[in-house]
C-alpha cells in the first residue's frame, strides 16, 4: 500500500503533542533501519544477516550459523522493512511518524534540530529522506506537516515565516543547490563559511527562498535535486557524492496584548532551525591500480570518509560532554570539517538530534 499521499490530515490536534517528545532531556534518538535487497543482492542469491525485534537488532555474522556469537544492539527504533509482506513492515509513514513529528514538534517549540541519515552507499539513506513520488520520504513529508501546522493557528494571530536553501558539500567545497551559477567548481564561486557572533556559522552569499506552501517547496527540491553530484560505484549505480543539507528556517511571531487601557502589546519571537540532512554514503577504499574515473571515486571517497569521522568525533565529544556534566571540560572538535561546522548550532547546547542509521541485509556487506 502506498504512503505517498501527501493530503492526509495529521492524526490528532498539534495542541494534543506528547509532553515528553518536546523539550525535557530527551536531547537524541538514534534509529536504524534495514532495507530489501537490491537486484546485486538478490542476483547472487545473499542471505539477510540482520534480524530485529522491538529496539534490538542483531547482526549474524558468517559463523553465526548456529546461533553463536550474535551481535546485538539497542536503539530507540528499529525499523524492518526488508519484508513488505512482514506485518512488522515498516513503512515511510511511521519513520516519519517516529523522527520527522519529533523533529517537527521540536522545531515548533523553538528548539534547533538536525536530522540525518548515515550509512553506506546504497543502504537506503536518500530513499527514507528523500522518498519517491508514490512513496515520500522525511524530508517532503516535514515540508507538508509544517505548513499543515501553519493554516491550523491562522486564528491564533501569529505570523509565520519559512525560508529555505539547500546546500551540498562536495570534497569539502560548497555549493548552492538552488542557484546554478553559485556552483563551486561548477564556473563558479566556491562558497565559504563564516561564523556570526550570536547565531554561530552560516554560508555567506547562500540563496535563501522564502516559501509561502509545501508546493514552493517540493519545487525547491526538485531543483536541488537535479544539481546534486552523483556517480556510479562498486556498490550504487547512482551514488551520491556529496552531503546534501536542506535547511528550513522557521520563525514565529505574536503580539501578546498586556490589557488594560494602554492598549500595549508586546512581541515575542521564537526562531528554529530544521536541518535535513541526507550524508553521502561510506564505501570500502581499494589499494588497487585504478582507473582515472576510479580515481576520481577514491578522491571523492576519502573526503566523504573523513568527514563522517569528523561528525563522529564530534558525536562522541558531546556524549562524553553530556556524561561529565560540567565537571570535565570536553572540545568538540566542530571545524575539523564543513559539515561538523555548519551543523555546530543543531548539534550541541539544547539542540535535538535525530540519528537514522541505514543499513544492508545482505551478508555480503557483513564486516
Amino acid at each position: 500500500m502506498s504512503e505517498g499521499s501527501m493530503d492526509r490530515k495529521t492524526q490528532g490536534s498539534w495542541d494534543d503533542l506528547k509532553e515528553d517528545s518536546i523539550g525535557g532531556e530527551e536531547s537524541i534518538r538514534v534509529a536504524v533501519r534495514v532495507r530489501p535487497f537490491n537486484a546485486r543482492e538478490a542476483a547472487r542469491g545473499c542471505k539477510c544477516c540482520v534480524e530485529m525485534s522491538g529496539q534490538k537488532t542483531t547482526l549474524l555474522g558468517l559463523s553465526d550459523r548456529n546461533g553463536d556469537g550474535r551481535k546485538e544492539f539497542t536503539f530507540d527504533h528499529c525499523y524492518w522493512s526488508h519484508d513488505r509482506s512482514s506485518p512488522d513492515f515498516a513503512s515511510q509513514e511511521q519513520v516519519f511518524s517516529d523522527l520527522g513529528r519529533f523533529a517537527l514538534n521540536n522545531a515548533f517549540s523553538g528548539y534547533n534540530v538536525c536530522l540525518f541519515a548515515y550509512g553506506q552507499t546504497g543502504s537506503g539513506k536518500s530513499f527514507s529522506m528523500v522518498g519517491n513520488p508514490d512513496d515520500k520520504g522525511i524530508v517532503p513529508r516535514v515540508a507538508s506537516e509544517l505548513f499543515e501546522f501553519i493554516d491550523s493557528k491562522r486564528d491564533d494571530h501569529i505570523a509565520f515565516e519559512v525560508v529555505t536553501s539547500m546546500i551540498e558539500i562536495y570534497k569539502e567545497q560548497i555549493r548552492d543547490l538552488l542557484n546554478d551559477k553559485k556552483q563551486g567548481g561548477r564556473g563558479g564561486e566556491e562558497l565559504k563559511v563564516r561564523e556570526h557572533p550570536k547565531s554561530g556559522p552560516y554560508v555567506a552569499g547562500l540563496t535563501a527562498l522564502t516559501a509561502t506552501s509545501y508546493s514552493e517547496i517540493e519545487r525547491q527540491l526538485e531543483m536541488g535535486n537535479r544539481n546534486k553530484s552523483i556517480a556510479s560505484t562498486h556498490m550504487n549505480d547512482v551514488s551520491s557524492r556529496a552531503h546534501t543539507i536542506f535547511s528550513i528556517k522557521f520563525c514565529q511571531t505574536q503580539l501578546q496584548h498586556l490589557g488594560g487601557e494602554s492598549g500595549l502589546a508586546r512581541e515575542t519571537k521564537k526562531v528554529s532551525h530544521i536541518n535535513l540532512v541526507d550524508l553521502a554514503g561510506s564505501e570500502r577504499q581499494t589499494s588497487k591500480q585504478l582507473s582515472a574515473s576510479e580515481q576520481q571515486r577514491f578522491k571523492e571517497g576519502i573526503a566523504i570518509n573523513k568527514s563522517l569521522s569528523a561528525l563522529a568525533n564530534c558525536i562522541f565529544a558531546l556524549y562524553k560532554q553530556s556524561q561529565s556534566g560540567n565537571k570535565e571540560k570536553v572540545h568538540v572538535p566542530y571545524r575539523d570539517s564543513q559539515l561538523t561546522w555548519l551543523l555546530k548550532e543543531s548539534l550541541g547546547g539544547n539542540a535535538k538530534t535525530i540519528m537514522l542509521a541505514a543499513i544492508s541485509p545482505a551478508d555480503l556487506n557483513f564486516e
